[in-house]
């Protein structure tokens, strides 16, 4: 196991800060400790550059996934309104009362991405 006196010192490759505090580095999988050799701010300022030098790219990649998170929030209204009906079916059975609560609970949750969808906001359950 990896102790905090085991680390060294990381230091941004832009603006050569030099900390042990890894919360100052961003992160990466893939570099040593989970951290990369660039502080959050010049991180920042690197993204930033890409962006205005390339503008195309930048749109199509927040387009992508702007489509992915609500293709997302689909299946997830999706599987919160199945679920909804399932329950809404048992209640013709005869329900127990802790099942009356999640039932309860989840017209509660329906209620809202309804009103949410009215008001035309992306609300997001879970």
């Amino acid at each position: 196991m990896i102790t905090h006196d085991d680390i060294p010192s990381r230091t941004c490759k832009h603006c050569n800060l030099a900390s042990s505090d890894l919360e100052l580095f961003c992160k990466g999988k893939r570099y040593k400790y989970g951290r990369r050799n660039l502080c959050h701010v010049c991180a920042n300022k690197q993204a930033t550059a890409w962006v205005h030098a390339n503008p195309e790219q930048a749109t199509a990649n927040h387009r992508a996934w702007s489509l992915a998170r609500r293709e997302k929030t689909k299946q997830r209204t999706k599987a919160a309104l199945d679920k909804l009906d399932e329950i809404r079916n048992a209640k013709s059975v005869g329900l127990a009362l802790e099942t009356k609560q999640r039932m309860a609970a989840a017209v509660k949750k329906l209620n809202v991405i309804r009103k949410a969808r009215r008001e035309g906001g992306n609300h997001e359950t879970g």
